[in-house]
């Protein structure tokens, strides 16, 4: 890819990013440029899917082991898990987010080896180097009734833990009101920018935690239900320090606000902790 946009923005991310496995706990982004036109997409059957099934099926037998550290689900038993994933039961984007983020929190029920129902984790908190962590560049969302390369959606980077899309990123270019910009086109995405007409890819953001508007130099963040007002730079590099961040990823600047979000959404136990905050602010917005 060539442009402003990818020079400035989109792959310095990706690079910072990479370099999360040189901090303490190493939990760096694997990285996947999608190929937009291929027949087949990488990780998934269709363009319609938003979860990485493949992924998603390994790790939840790579994280949830038996007293004696052995896996031990079976298919039928992630098949059961999963299917809790796709189908979040009625109710409107921001209804749909809270069961998911709920279910991220406190982990799926399934069939135990006693018949009896037992919770299976989808994120392993506890032992975060057990996760999988991928970033994939350009990657194609086909809305429903959409078929082939027209009409179809691809935000900048999406970030999977585990093959659940946790976070969308839009990169933009240099420039004035960019940050509005990028915001736009994620409330475009999610279907919230209260259109006549259902847009986007609204079944992408039944997962999200985070979105994230970034140019060069700048980011700001939000969730699902914040409008523009609400997206807010980041001011701290917790639970790292400053001066760390600033010698891991190469930058002068340690207090810049998108290399500090990067570093701390890379890190669970923050995230385990926003996102418990995000689940809360869904509550009162739901009730209000």
């Amino acid at each position: 890819m060539t442009g402003l946009e990818y020079t400035y923005t989109e792959l310095p991310t990706i690079k910072q990013l990479q370099k999360m496995r040189q901090l303490p706990g190493g939990l760096g982004w694997e990285h996947i440029e999608a190929n937009y036109l291929a027949t087949t997409p990488e990780q998934r059957d269709d363009y319609h899917e938003v979860l990485l099934i493949p992924r998603l099926q390994r790790q939840l037998r790579e994280i949830n082991l038996d007293d004696n550290g052995q896996p031990w689900l079976d298919q039928r038993r992630i098949n059961q898990a999963i299917s809790q994933l796709q189908n979040l039961g009625p109710g409107k984007l921001m209804e749909k987010n809270e069961t998911l983020t709920k279910l991220l929190l406190t982990g799926v029920k399934v069939e135990g080896l006693t018949g009896k129902q037992i919770t299976i984790n989808l994120i392993d908190f506890d032992h975060p180097e057990r996760n999988d962590f991928l970033a994939i560049s350009q990657f194609r969302i086909d809305p429903p009734g959409v078929k082939g390369p027209n009409g179809h959606y691809r935000p900048d980077i999406i970030l999977f833990v585990n093959g659940i899309p946790l976070v969308v990123i839009e990169c933009k270019a240099p420039g004035a009101d960019m940050l509005k910009s990028g915001i736009q086109d994620l409330l475009k995405y999610s279907n919230q920018r209260h259109s006549l007409q259902p847009e986007g890819i609204e079944r992408l953001f039944h997962y999200n935690q985070l979105m994230i508007s970034c140019t060069s130099g700048r980011a700001v963040v939000g969730t699902v239900g914040s409008q523009p007002k609400h997206y807010l730079e980041w001011k701290d590099t917790s639970p790292f320090d400053s001066d760390l961040i600033a010698q891991v990823l190469d930058i002068t600047n340690p207090t810049l606000p998108d290399e500090e979000l990067i570093s701390s959404a890379a890190n669970l136990e923050w995230f385990k902790n926003s996102t418990k905050l995000m689940n809360a602010k869904n509550t009162l917005i739901l009730k209000s």
